[in-house]
């Protein structure tokens, strides 16, 4: 039941990768389509610099995601300086949402899924993942 991710950034494979198999280990609790046992995830930067959020794309079900990330500043073993938790918990919160489209569901009042799993969001995405260094504003 792995998630092959095919990554086009800068960020760790791997560390992306756990994020996506957690947050698929979670709604495969609730969700049984074999849909989720085969995801493909393609992880590529969102064109412009200046865009600082997290986007997704899916279609109706597929098993496939295309993830759009921020450009990070310098990196460190993968994991960009200040990976805090509005950046983790939007990847999470997107990727789920687009795991909605690919079970076939479509936007209710702008969501799919996620807003089932505000409470397992917030457990595990809500503070920087252990071992990513933060910068505070103004210091280096």
């Amino acid at each position: 039941m792995a998630v092959r991710v095919d990554n086009h950034t800068e960020y760790g494979t791997r560390y992306l990768r756990g994020i996506f198999a957690k947050c698929l280990s979670e709604i495969r609790k609730t969700e049984t389509r074999p849909l989720l046992s085969r995801m493909r995830v393609e992880v590529r930067y969102i064109h412009s610099r200046s865009y600082a959020w997290v986007s997704g794309y899916a279609y109706y079900h597929r098993n496939f995601v295309l993830m759009r990330v921020p450009r990070p500043g310098p990196m460190k073993d993968g994991v960009p300086p200040f990976f805090g938790p509005g950046v983790l918990r939007s990847i999470a919160k997107v990727f789920i949402h687009e795991v909605g489209h690919c079970l076939g569901k479509r936007h209710r009042r702008g969501l799919t899924i996620e807003h089932l799993y505000g409470e397992f969001l917030d457990k595990h995405f809500a503070v920087p993942l252990a071992g990513a260094a933060t910068i505070e504003r103004g210091k280096e």
